[in-house]
């Protein structure tokens, strides 16, 4: 945490820098990496504030690729206080900014946060149109992260549609991008949605403990990172811990101390390696 707020009081002595010689494009877009900095951090407020800034200080000429993205984030901050129709119309100004730029990356990033939204509604179908939208673009420009987070997404959404083997498979092949990549935050999340779909399909004690393991390593790895679990995620977790202590009483306090003691990276290889059912 203490490593955050001195980012966060290098990045603010920046922009007055960059204010002080005058630079209102330098400005504009130091005031967007501190709204990019607070939403990594999950502060509504403060994502806001600054995503508003950039904006004021852009003014009616600025860059239209930071206007975009600041747009982007006002949208963020809307929809972490669940004010959806607010975040869509947000995103519905940044991908008409988008497309007329022809910045097809930026396109399929914006209808990915549409996404998020639909699914966090539980409009599903429209979540998955959505992504099955956004994917190929990813996969041509060969964006690796991209399409690994937006695969994350997608099998949440067939979580949602009752499909968790079909989440499962989704969920490996993203878990072994963001690996090579060295995403750890975004390798918790997808740790927690293996566990899940292990957990769904779980026919006996061995799946259970694999599902487990995982719970712990990802909760292991987001205490390391200073991240919290996602409100949407942790009720998986405290149904899955619950179901392993009245299915295999004291054994699951031993599980979990071994999914802890994983290093992340070999948290993924147990992971990939491990398959419940079987």
């Amino acid at each position: 945490r203490a490593q955050f707020d001195e980012a966060a009081i290098w990045l603010e002595r920046a922009n007055a820098a960059v204010i002080g010689l005058g630079d209102q494009a330098g400005a504009s877009a130091t005031l967007l990496e501190l709204a990019r900095f607070h939403f990594w951090r999950g502060d509504a407020d403060l994502t806001q504030y600054f995503a508003e800034a950039s904006l004021a200080m852009a003014g009616p000429t600025g860059d239209p690729a930071l206007v975009r993205e600041a747009y982007s984030h006002l949208s963020h901050a809307a929809r972490m206080r669940r004010d959806f129709p607010l975040a869509r119309s947000w995103l519905e100004r940044s991908l008409e900014l988008a497309r007329a730029q022809g910045d097809r990356l930026s396109e399929a990033t914006t209808l990915t946060n549409m996404a998020v939204g639909a699914f966090q509604q539980g409009h599903l179908d429209e979540a998955l149109t959505l992504l099955n939208e956004a994917l190929p673009v990813y996969q041509e420009l060969g964006a690796r992260y991209q399409y690994a987070r937006a695969s994350q997404l997608l099998a949440l959404v067939q979580m949602g549609r009752g499909a968790p083997a079909e989440a499962l498979r989704i969920h490996g092949r993203s878990l072994a991008m963001l690996r090579e990549l060295g995403a750890r935050a975004e390798v918790a999340e997808g740790l927690i949605g293996m566990m899940a779909a292990a957990h769904r399909l779980a026919t006996g004690p061995n799946d259970l403990a694999f599902a487990l393991r995982l719970a712990a390593a990802a909760q292991r790895l987001s205490a390391e990172l200073e991240r919290p679990i996602p409100s949407t995620l942790q009720p998986w977790i405290d149904a899955l811990v619950a179901a392993a202590n009245e299915a295999l009483g004291p054994a699951a306090d031993a599980l979990w101390a071994e999914g802890a003691a994983l290093p992340w990276e070999e948290a993924v290889s147990y992971a990939l390696a491990g398959r419940p059912g079987g």
